[in-house]
């Protein structure tokens, strides 16, 4: 009865109400008896260690990789493909934001994160996509070899699913049948002949930026090499991305300035046939 008159005791001080219905009581060298009992008395669940508060775990030994487990797998579901292809342009851009900034800003502030951890963040070979990624290379084998990519039997394998490093680099490939006819046999030719020709080695793989020095990514690096592929400049001056415009907007407007906008004349000259390219309005 102590508790509870605290807590009420608590409530008049502050104003504050505790909700029993969503606590749970801990104790610390006492027998889980006496913690369901008073449990019981408070109209609350017992609770045991270790324990999650505002989606960090609580009293559990952040030393050891399985206690990351959790928040490596929040990391996966957060970028996870079918959500990105649900999502806009604008949304897919504060997603990544949102992954790549806050989550390791808001976990690696409080704890420091095991290496084989921050590896798997990273990514590492058994991470890479064999065919959708682009690690061969400036290429993604999925569109270079597009007839071997429709046999493949295992569409989503790892670049260390296919690759046997050893004295040599040999590609083990697995299909749905034996490729046949002259044009699958003509790019698994190619194809295994650029892989094994690929430098590989048993470290753990890592993003290098191309476009920073010393291959460091910077925001002003990136600005530079949209501003000077893209030569935005020459449309309108310089572009800015203003805060007090919505997301979409900012992104419809640079998307116009690429001509990535899928207008009627731009259909067109991606095969797409179409009446008429006027408007009719």
């Amino acid at each position: 009865m102590l508790a509870l008159i605290l807590l009420r005791c608590f409530n008049l001080a502050s104003g504050l109400k505790v909700n029993l219905g969503k606590s749970k009581v801990f104790g610390i060298g006492i027998d889980n008896l006496d913690i369901d009992r008073l449990a019981s008395i408070l109209h609350c669940e017992p609770g045991c260690f270790p324990f999650k508060y505002l989606g960090l775990p609580i009293a559990a030994n952040m030393n050891l990789v399985k206690s990351w487990n959790l928040i490596i797998e929040k990391f996966k579901n957060k970028l996870s493909i079918w959500k990105a292809k649900n999502l806009s342009f604008g949304g897919r851009l504060i997603l990544v934001k949102s992954v790549l900034g806050s989550l390791p800003l808001f976990y690696f502030a409080l704890f420091k994160a095991p290496k084989k951890v921050i590896a798997v963040l990273e990514g590492d070979g058994k991470h890479t996509y064999f065919w959708k990624d682009k690690w061969c290379g400036d290429i993604i084998l999925r569109m270079e070899f597009p007839e071997l990519y429709k046999i493949e039997s295992e569409k989503n394998c790892k670049v260390s699913d296919r690759i046997n490093i050893g004295d040599d680099v040999v590609f083990q490939g697995m299909w749905k049948r034996s490729p046949r006819s002259g044009r699958e046999s003509a790019e698994l030719e190619k194809m295994t002949s650029m892989v094994v020709d690929t430098s590989l080695s048993r470290k753990t793989d890592s993003w290098e930026w191309k476009a920073g020095e010393p291959n460091i990514f910077s925001v002003k690096s990136l600005r530079d090499l949209m501003d000077n592929n893209l030569d935005i400049h020459n449309h309108m001056g310089e572009f800015h991305w203003v805060k007090c415009v919505p997301i979409k907007v900012n992104c419809f407007v640079w998307r116009l300035l690429c001509n990535r906008i899928l207008v009627a004349c731009k259909l067109v000259e991606t095969g797409i046939l179409l009446d008429s390219v006027t408007c009719h309005f």
